[in-house]
């Protein structure tokens, strides 16, 4: 009796094994996906409030995938395998880093760009999308007359408020970086 129950014990946590296996291919594999698609996004600076909501959508996946190595880890007990399992976390560690560095250096180029040309974001069917138009050179003959002074006082006021709104956007994913960094980020 005893040897057929230790045989359903084996058995059971051999298909643990094979699920918590089959866990970590499949978060890892929509975590490359996301990886991919938010590269896409980052080619193209039109396209940078969707690559925010994308890497949003990474962070999520990345903690979900970290879990699901995490748990795998904590379960085998074969000291190969464990060592296997760390160098393949710490593999998706530097990935995850190395995408981080590189969304990074996006945000960084936007920004610049930003800086070169007005750079409105708006609304528009639900979705954020970035409008990028080209500043103007006003000549000081036009400069003179009062309708020309008027629309550049509008313009300086433009400028500020999409200059505050940037400077609020970047405050508000600081914010969330530090609270998912200090783990008050809930990852279901």
């Amino acid at each position: 009796m005893e040897n057929s129950s230790n045989g359903r014990g084996h058995a059971v946590r051999r298909e643990r094994m094979l699920s918590l296996k089959r866990s970590r291919a499949g978060h890892l594999g929509y975590l490359n996906r996301l990886y991919k698609d938010v590269e896409l996004l980052m080619q193209n600076a039109e396209n940078y409030h969707e690559a925010c909501t994308k890497k949003n959508d990474v962070e999520i996946a990345f903690a979900r995938c970290f879990r699901a190595y995490d748990e795998y880890y904590q379960f085998v007990n074969d000291p190969e395998v464990k060592t296997e399992a760390l160098d393949v976390c710490h593999s998706i560690m530097t990935g995850k880093k190395e995408f981080d560095e590189r969304f990074e250096e996006c945000s960084r180029s936007v920004q610049r760009t930003a800086d070169e040309t007005s750079v409105v974001p708006c609304q528009a069917d639900d979705k954020a999308e970035l409008q990028i138009g080209t500043r103007s050179l006003v000549s000081s003959t036009s400069r003179k007359s009062k309708s020309s002074k008027t629309s550049s006082r509008a313009s300086d006021r433009s400028r500020k408020a999409r200059a505050e709104l940037l400077r609020r956007e970047v405050e508000l994913k600081n914010l969330l970086k530090c609270q998912r960094w200090n783990g008050k980020w809930n990852v279901k």
